[in-house]
């Protein structure tokens, strides 16, 4: 996450602590309250939301872009 603050890919501002709660959280509870499935599907949705809420405002790609368009725009 430090790598994609740097990168530009996440927020300057991106509390690591809190973003690092959301993606184990995620997962912890599907293991321990729901008991479905961890599977790509979780994974790909988490990452998902992660990118939407921890995005730099304004980068002009939609959330998930893929990296190299993220920057040409």
């Amino acid at each position: 996450m430090e790598r994609g603050t740097r990168r530009g890919d996440l927020r300057l501002d991106l509390d690591l602590e809190l973003a690092l709660d959301v993606l184990g959280g995620a997962i912890f509870y599907r293991l321990l309250v729901t008991g479905g499935p961890i599977d790509w599907r979780l994974a790909e949705g988490v990452v998902e939301l992660i990118m939407r809420g921890f995005a730099p405002p304004n980068t002009g790609a939609p959330a998930g872009a893929d990296p190299q368009q993220r920057r040409k725009r």
